[in-house]
């Protein structure tokens, strides 16, 4: 089991990549940096000739918790879907706080009078990884990969390949 989710996909195109990618950079305010700004184009982030790195603009649904980054392969386009790293490091540290205090609590109490106390610790990092950050990881995902169907001309989703987790 790894600690980050992600998600990969492989996205038939109806049209060519050529028109995609023009598609693509018309609806996305090009930024080296994928940092959430107000915009009305639909994603932000870097569009090339053979594939792109974009964050949705949807500040409000929480768009830039993942990071949609896809290479683009004559009528295809190899999609993955992950967290951003931004919140990768955040979330991380969020996690280690029940550990030190695991261990802090271990240290000052012995082991055997802090079960309780690390058992609700362990729990509680669980409810983190398995609950809040997967759940909103499937829902920013799912709304991104929409948006991005949307753009590229209803592409039809082939494969969703086994969910890899980073």
């Amino acid at each position: 089991m790894k600690l980050f989710p992600a998600k990969n996909y492989i996205l038939e195109l109806s049209d060519n990549s050529s028109k995609i990618l023009v598609d693509l950079k018309q609806s996305t305010l090009l930024s080296d940096s994928l940092i959430s700004k107000w915009t009305k184009k639909t994603f932000i982030g870097q569009v090339s000739d053979d594939g792109f790195k974009l964050i949705s603009s949807d500040i409000e649904r929480g768009g830039v918790f993942c990071v949609l980054e896809g290479e683009v392969k004559n009528k295809s386009i190899l999609l993955q879907i992950r967290m951003h790293k931004v919140f990768q490091f955040l979330t991380a540290i969020l996690m280690l706080m029940p550990i030190l205090g695991i261990g802090i609590v271990t240290y000052q109490n012995g082991f055997s009078d802090s079960i309780r106390i690390i058992i609700t610790m362990f729990v509680a990092l669980l409810i983190l990884r398995f609950l809040i950050i997967e759940q909103a990881f499937k829902f920013v995902s799912k709304r991104s990969l929409m948006k991005l169907e949307n753009v590229t001309d209803k592409s039809k989703r082939v494969k969703n390949e086994v969910q890899q987790n980073l």
